[in-house]
């Protein structure tokens, strides 16, 4: 090969490597963006996970406590503290501070 060429080969060459690590860099930016994203995904969904999971145990006490509203226990509760009933066979004793 004249020695004419050689310049123009190795610049060629030159831009052929700079070309294939600008390609390099941008190819480890986006990965590492998506990587990120990634994450920040995960970490939403274990966030929602969690909410869910509380709207669930929720959801069963709420169930618990519908079920005890029937019983009479509850009624008795509910008639003695938030209508001051009693039975009438019972003694009130009243402790006065």
């Amino acid at each position: 090969m004249p020695k004419t060429h050689r310049p123009l080969r190795a610049a060629k060459t030159l831009l052929q490597i700079a070309l294939l690590l600008t390609m390099l860099v941008v190819f480890i930016f986006v990965a590492m963006s998506v990587l990120n994203r990634n994450a920040d995904v995960n970490a939403e969904v274990a966030m929602v996970q969690e909410q869910i999971d509380a709207e669930a145990a929720r959801g069963l006490e709420i169930e618990h406590q519908a079920g005890h509203q029937h019983s009479r226990s509850f009624i008795e509760d509910i008639a003695r503290r938030r209508l001051n009933l009693a039975y009438p066979d019972e003694i009130i004793f009243i402790m006065v501070d």
